[in-house]
């Protein structure tokens, strides 16, 4: 519901500008690399503007969430810290955004250590781990590699809460490109 939250919120602030081939490149590269090696030069292109609607709604999340990223938590733990840096987000966010369409719409769970609280911690006044630690995590059947797990909810919720107070205050601000939109879809007349 948190991917929801945001992508109702992306549609509203951005506009479905983009070349379908450039975000199949961008999002999806391992297939528009096979898709070129089968020598015709129009296939890239053509499952690009094929799969546009699916490309353009995982683009404005993660760039929605990538324009007003908030700040890293204030109190981080000694360890199973999330790597706050922009192209590492961008990646979860990729990983996140196909978990959630994974469930959506082929009833895949999400892995279910990311959906767990993180108990892990040493001292009372220590934060709690923001991802798994270690190579991989075992729980309710299943084993996941650490790359598959980019953070615990409790550090998703931080950011979508995050990204939409700030996209909220600009709004307020009247800086927001949704004033744009709205006399677009809700003409005055």
């Amino acid at each position: 519901m948190f991917v929801s939250a945001v992508e109702v919120a992306a549609v509203y602030w951005r506009d479905e500008a983009g070349d379908p081939e450039a975000l199949l490149r961008e999002l999806e590269p391992a297939w528009a690399e096979r898709l070129d090696k089968t020598g015709d030069k129009t296939v890239t292109a053509d499952m690009g503007r094929y799969w546009k609607k699916l490309l353009r709604a995982t683009a404005r999340f993660i760039d929605f969430i990538m324009t007003y990223m908030p700040d890293a938590p204030a109190k981080r733990p000694i360890i199973g810290q999330v790597e706050w840096k922009q192209e590492t987000q961008r990646e979860a966010m990729k990983k996140i955004y196909r978990y959630r369409s994974e469930a959506l719409h082929s009833g895949i769970p999400f892995p279910a250590p990311m959906c767990l609280p993180s108990t892990n911690v040493r001292h009372e006044d220590a934060a709690t781990m923001e991802r798994p630690p270690g190579l991989a995590t075992g729980s309710r059947g299943g084993v996941w590699v650490h790359d598959d797990l980019p953070m615990f909810l409790h550090i998703f919720v931080h950011i979508v809460h995050g990204a939409l107070v700030k996209w909220w205050s600009e709004l307020k601000a009247g800086r927001g490109r949704a004033e744009t939109k709205a006399k677009t879809y809700y003409p005055s007349n």
